[in-house]
């Protein structure tokens, strides 16, 4: 199934909110490095599944973190990605 940034994004308010894990910001980022910190684990361990799994729990914060900051993650990324490509050239 695939999906767009902003799909996913709007799935994860929509969860937050049923759920009523409304936390503040520097809850969410310290959250976030906690889940960066699982991924290099898994990168050394060489476990592929749980490093899927780390890597989605990245992902779902920083959608998390962009959605109570009111930024579109994939215009954001669209941007930058613009911007990459012509330092790159």
């Amino acid at each position: 199934m695939e999906m767009t940034i902003n799909t996913a994004q709007e799935k994860v308010k929509e969860f937050v909110k049923n759920q009523n894990w409304n936390v503040d910001n520097s809850t969410i980022f310290n959250h976030l490095v906690e889940e960066i910190g699982e991924v290099a684990r898994e990168l050394r361990k060489g476990n592929e599944d749980k490093l899927k799994e780390e890597l989605a729990d990245v992902f779902f914060l920083l959608l998390k973190l962009s959605n109570e900051k009111n930024i579109s993650l994939e215009e954001a990324f669209m941007s930058k990605f613009e911007s990459i490509k012509k330092r790159f050239k």
